[in-house]
């Protein structure tokens, strides 16, 4: 094989690698009101029935497969979300994102995560039939996922 197949091959193997970070995109929101203004909501991509007073809004998610990945705070006095979109479940109930959609994300709320010594002791709930939502009541956090279509 002569050094131009080689290098042929590389870049292929390159491209074919990359293509998967284009499926997604990424956004980080300082509150609900900057989440709003953005467009994301009426998009498609953030729920409605996010509660107005959340903030440190972190949202990704999977073009080609419509999955969502979105991490928020949320004051302990207010609920995270609109109380009668989701119904409260099991953890035996939940079902858990494949994907790891960043460093922000829990492990143990990944399919391959471990459910061993977690950070938190959290609250699951239950919003569609592919939708999702985990609070940590300790840390004022909130993850919701939209597994895909």
């Amino acid at each position: 094989m002569n050094q131009f197949n080689i290098v042929f091959i590389f870049l292929c193997a390159t491209f074919v690698l990359s293509c998967d970070h284009y499926d997604y995109s990424e956004s980080t929101f300082s509150d609900y009101i900057a989440l709003k203004d953005s467009g994301i909501m009426e998009r498609g991509w953030v729920p409605l029935f996010i509660s107005p007073s959340v903030t440190n809004i972190h949202e990704r998610h999977n073009i080609d497969t419509n999955e969502v990945w979105i991490k928020y705070s949320y004051s302990p006095s207010k609920p995270s979300f609109e109380m009668n979109s989701c119904l409260k479940i099991d953890s035996s109930q939940v079902v858990y994102t494949k994907n790891e959609p960043n460093r922000w994300w829990p492990r143990e709320l990944n399919t391959e995560g471990s459910k061993e010594g977690t950070k938190c002791s959290f609250l699951f709930y239950q919003c569609s039939e592919r939708e999702f939502i985990a609070e940590c009541p300790g840390q004022a956090l909130a993850y919701y996922w939209r597994m895909p279509q």
